[in-house]
């Protein structure tokens, strides 16, 4: 545990408070059985089949940001019609907008699809159900 810290901290007060009702012992959980579970995979593909394509497509605006402004400085500092504007400000502020859309648009797909199946997995685990 980290010096800095308080005697009894639990960075996840739910899973280590022993007072609430129904704490379970996770030393009784057999967790290669719970990895190859259906409902397990099942999970971790509904993360991945969103994750994965959303990341490569976050990053790769990114890149291709930074390599237009590396590599084709005229492009990005060309002004938008008669305005003093440059294609850079956008596309920057673009970079921006994207952050907050992928964090809105993950933390909608937890809610929907991840949390209710981590939690009903969760509560089968402490249950001794599986």
């Amino acid at each position: 545990m980290e010096a800095n810290l308080p005697k009894h901290h639990a960075p996840l007060p739910e899973i280590w408070d022993k007072d609430r009702e129904g704490a379970h012992d996770p030393s009784g959980i057999d967790f290669v059985a719970v990895q190859n579970s259906a409902e397990y995979r099942e999970l971790r593909s509904s993360f991945t089949r969103f994750a994965f394509p959303m990341v490569t497509i976050f990053v790769g605006y990114y890149f291709v940001f930074v390599l237009l402004a590396t590599y084709a400085p005229k492009v990005v500092g060309a002004r938008i019609g008669d305005s003093y504007i440059p294609w850079g400000v956008p596309l920057g502020l673009l970079a921006f907008a994207s952050t907050w859309f992928v964090t809105w648009a993950y933390v909608r797909h937890a809610n929907k699809n991840l949390d209710p199946r981590s939690t009903a997995l969760r509560e089968r685990l402490e249950k001794g159900e599986l």
